[in-house]
């Protein structure tokens, strides 16, 4: 009895595996054009959504997991015509990542210039740890930096320091990339002379190890 029932449950599954093979045979047997075109409608958010990339990382549409082939062809047009925010809680950035590895898999489309990206920080809390590994992975080029697009925010008739503080956080990320042919150990103390600034914002900043 139980000999029947798992070659009965093995049938199914042969059956279901060779249909999804078929299914995604004939679509891919449609034309080049109009198969982008699916993959737009499937894949492109509507209004502007921003998808959030979240310190968990974010789910990936299950067109791109059909099989190698339509992977191939409908990833570049998710990431490069979506736009993300990607959070970044105490500057941590093992989800931004491994997201950013999975643009490099199709850095032959556009790569991170192409990116619609900005951030988010859902913890404030300041960490130098974790400040130094975002700086030495844009260092090793796995990374990017941007440019800096916030607007100065105003409080009492000065600029504010989240601004201040958003400013030299761009402007070092630039450096940083700019010397990546330099040996990280120096970079490092060119960054590190940068933490007293830092303490100025906020004093947590010279409470974190190094």
């Amino acid at each position: 009895m139980l000999r029947a029932k798992l070659a009965a449950n093995k049938a199914k599954l042969v059956t279901y595996n060779t249909s999804e093979s078929e299914t995604s045979s004939r679509f891919l047997d449609l034309p080049g054009e109009l198969r982008n075109r699916i993959y737009r409608l499937a894949l492109i958010q509507k209004d502007n959504t921003r998808i959030a990339v979240s310190s968990t990382g974010f789910e990936r549409p299950a067109l791109t997991r059909v099989n190698k082939q339509i992977r191939q062809e409908s990833m570049p047009i998710f990431l490069y015509e979506n736009k993300f925010t990607i959070d970044l809680p105490r500057f941590k950035t093992n989800s931004y990542l491994r997201f950013c590895l999975l643009v490099l898999k199709f850095k032959k489309y556009g790569g991170f210039k192409k990116m619609h990206i900005n951030f988010s920080r859902s913890d404030l809390t300041p960490s130098w740890r974790d400040l130094l590994v975002f700086m030495y992975r844009v260092h090793q080029g796995v990374m990017p930096h941007f440019v800096n697009t916030i607007q100065p925010t105003w409080v009492q008739g000065r600029i504010s320091p989240m601004f201040q503080l958003g400013r030299w956080w761009f402007g070092t990320l630039k450096t940083v990339y700019a010397m990546r042919k330099v040996e990280w150990g120096l970079v490092k103390v060119m960054v590190e002379n940068h933490r007293q600034l830092l303490g100025t914002f906020d004093a947590r900043w010279m409470q974190d190890g190094t």
